[in-house]
């Protein structure tokens, strides 16, 4: 009686359908769902080399609510090319932000952002 008391608490404890909570990664972010899945973007890095420049990219792209953004990527649709904007390390060294801008690349848009960019995330071409 025992055994059979301890195997239907293990059986019923394996069909939880309860959601296990997502892991948040060293970012902060938790990984929510595939976007898409591109496993052969063009990249470019921009390279933001000082505060002064970094917030004024961040003002341009985000407008307001700029000041809470730490990184981020665009892409440009007619290219399939992912922009990321990434902290120059002799500035300042914060390698799990590009890692999480390379998983935008690859995934797309997967965990909620209260700040949306003016543009939604594209970049498109300048044409003259």
């Amino acid at each position: 009686m025992r055994l059979f008391l301890i195997s239907l608490l293990i059986f019923t404890v394996s069909c939880s359908t309860t959601p296990v909570s997502k892991p948040k990664g060293k970012d902060g972010y938790r990984f929510e769902v595939k976007d898409t899945e591109m496993l052969t973007p063009n990249i470019e890095f921009v390279i933001i080399k000082n505060k002064e420049e970094y917030n004024k990219i961040r003002k341009n792209f985000f407008g307001h609510h700029w000041d809470t953004v730490q990184a981020f990527t665009r892409w440009r649709p007619e290219s399939k090319t992912c922009i990321i904007y990434i902290k120059d390390p002799m500035w300042m060294y914060q390698p799990e932000y590009i890692g999480h801008e390379v998983a935008h690349c690859i995934w797309g848009n997967w965990h909620k952002m209260e700040i949306k960019p003016i543009n939604n995330y594209q970049d498109r071409l300048e044409t003259d």
